[in-house]
Formats: structure tokens, C-alpha cells, sequence
């Protein structure tokens, strides 16, 4: 039972990469709420931050009544919270979205290394 609940909540542990940030840089956070949104490697919202305030933004027209999706795995996160994760035995929001699409992405060390994954993914 513990390991179970230990499992679901690291799956909170995501990133915001600088890309879709004003803060000079990406950075990692533990969800402090709760939502549910499924993953998709064709999401119609994204994480952005602006001003210091995170939020959720469509990134295209969402009808009503549809489901909100997130690509898990374009959270861009850092090396060091992956090995973090795997070395507890427990998985980040982008590590959950590599295991939904087949991909895995531990290295000889068994850690995850997001420059492998991009090659992998032909980035």
C-alpha cells in the first residue's frame, strides 16, 4: 500500500522547461494540488509560467466538453531529478510519459538521461 501511494506521488514531481518560462530558466516543483489530466503526445494545453504564476494554457481550440491533455514527456526534465527518482525507485511526471509510450530510458548506470531521450526521439 505504501509503495503504491509512494508511486502516484512522485508522479508530481515535474519540470517547466525555460523555454516556457520568464524566469531566465526552467525548474522543477512538486505539485501542490490536485488535477487530472491525461497524457498525450498531441496536447491541447501546456504549462507556461509568467510573471512567477504557473498556469495551464491551451494550445489549441478545446471544445467543450473535451478532455484536457498534456505531452508528460515535454517537461523538459533535469538529469538530476530523474536519477533522483529512479534511485528511489519512484517516477517523475516525464518518466510516466515515456513508460505510456514504450520508451525506456535508463542508461548502463540506470539513470535517466534526458540527452539520450532526445536522441531516442530524434530531437
Amino acid at each position: 500500500q505504501k509503495a503504491c501511494v509512494e508511486e502516484q506521488v512522485s508522479w508530481m514531481v515535474a519540470s517547466c522547461p525555460k523555454n516556457r518560462t520568464d524566469l531566465g530558466g526552467g525548474f522543477t516543483y512538486i505539485l501542490a494540488h490536485s488535477f487530472h489530466i491525461n497524457h498525450s503526445t498531441k496536447p491541447n494545453i501546456v504549462t507556461d509560467v509568467s510573471h512567477g504564476v504557473y498556469f495551464h494554457r491551451a494550445c489549441k481550440d478545446i471544445k467543450q466538453g473535451e478532455e484536457f491533455f498534456l505531452d508528460y514527456m515535454a517537461h523538459g526534465m533535469p538529469d538530476w531529478t530523474r536519477s533522483w527518482c529512479v534511485k528511489r525507485n519512484l517516477k517523475d511526471e516525464q518518466m510516466l510519459g515515456e513508460e505510456i509510450e514504450g520508451y525506456k530510458g535508463l542508461n548502463e548506470d540506470g539513470e535517466w538521461k534526458s540527452e539520450e531521450y532526445e536522441r531516442a526521439m530524434g530531437a
